[in-house]
C-alpha cells in the first residue's frame, strides 16, 4: 500500500505551552463550523486550502496597513529556509489560496504582517504527491524556545519565539487564527494527523505559534 511521504512527520505529538490572552493552554472553545485546511499531500498541490476566513465584511478583505510585507522564512531548527509570498482568497469562495511551490509559505495578507497586532498567518504544505516533503514537513518537531525569523521586503528581519503547539481537527481550527487586533501572535499552519489513503487528506491542522522574541 503506498504511504505519503509525510507520515512520519505527522505522527502523534503532544500538545505544549500557553498562548497570549487565553486563560488555560488552549484556544476559545467558541470554534466556527467551517474552518477546514488542507496543505497536504495531492495530485495538484494548487488547490485552495479550505479555510474559512470568517467574514463577509468587505473591510476584512482589505490588507491592514501596518508594516512591510514578509518575504522569508528561516527556522534553524528544522532546516526551513523559504521565501514568502501573499496569498488571499479563493475566487468565488472565503477559502484561503496556497503556493502551487510547496517549498514555498504562503501569508495571508489580508491580516495582519508578522509582529503586527493579532495574528500573522502563515501556511505551508506538509507534502505533496508529486512534490516530496512541503516546508512544513518538520514544523511538528518545534519546541518552546525555538526560535523563528521572518525577512521583510524593506531588509529589515525580525525573531519570534514558539510558545505553543496545536492539533485541531479539520473544521476546527480557532476563529482566534484570523484575529486582526490584539496581542501579537505568529501562526505557522500546516497539516497532520492520521492520513486517509482514499481521499487522500491529513485528518488534523498542526499549528505552531510565536510570539515576537526580544
Amino acid at each position: 500500500m503506498t504511504t505519503p511521504v509525510a507520515v512520519w512527520a505527522a505522527g502523534p505529538r503532544p500538545d505544549f505551552g500557553f498562548l497570549p490572552g487565553t486563560a488555560d493552554a488552549s484556544l476559545s472553545e467558541a470554534v466556527p463550523d467551517e474552518l477546514p485546511i488542507d496543505a497536504g499531500t495531492s495530485s495538484t498541490a494548487t488547490r485552495a486550502l479550505t479555510i474559512d476566513v470568517q467574514s463577509a465584511r468587505l473591510k476584512d478583505y482589505e490588507p491592514p496597513r501596518r508594516g512591510p510585507r514578509p518575504v522569508g522564512l528561516t527556522i534553524e531548527a528544522i532546516s526551513v529556509r523559504a521565501p514568502i509570498v501573499p496569498v488571499g482568497v479563493e475566487a468565488g469562495s472565503r477559502h484561503v489560496q496556497v503556493p502551487s511551490d510547496v517549498h514555498v509559505v504562503g501569508w495571508y495578507r489580508f491580516g495582519p504582517p508578522p509582529g503586527a497586532g493579532g495574528s500573522a498567518v502563515l501556511l505551508g504544505h506538509v507534502d505533496s504527491w508529486t512534490q516530496g516533503p512541503g516546508v512544513f514537513f518538520r514544523l511538528r518537531e518545534l519546541e518552546p524556545a525555538d526560535v523563528i525569523w521572518v525577512t521583510f521586503a524593506n531588509g529589515s528581519e525580525s525573531p519570534f519565539r514558539v510558545i505553543a503547539r496545536r492539533s485541531y481537527p479539520k473544521r476546527g481550527l480557532p476563529g482566534e487564527l484570523f484575529e486582526r487586533e490584539g496581542p501579537s501572535i505568529l501562526a505557522l499552519v500546516t497539516c497532520g494527523g492520521s492520513f486517509d489513503q482514499a481521499t487522500r487528506s491529513y485528518s488534523d491542522n498542526v499549528v505552531v505559534f510565536a510570539v515576537p522574541h526580544d
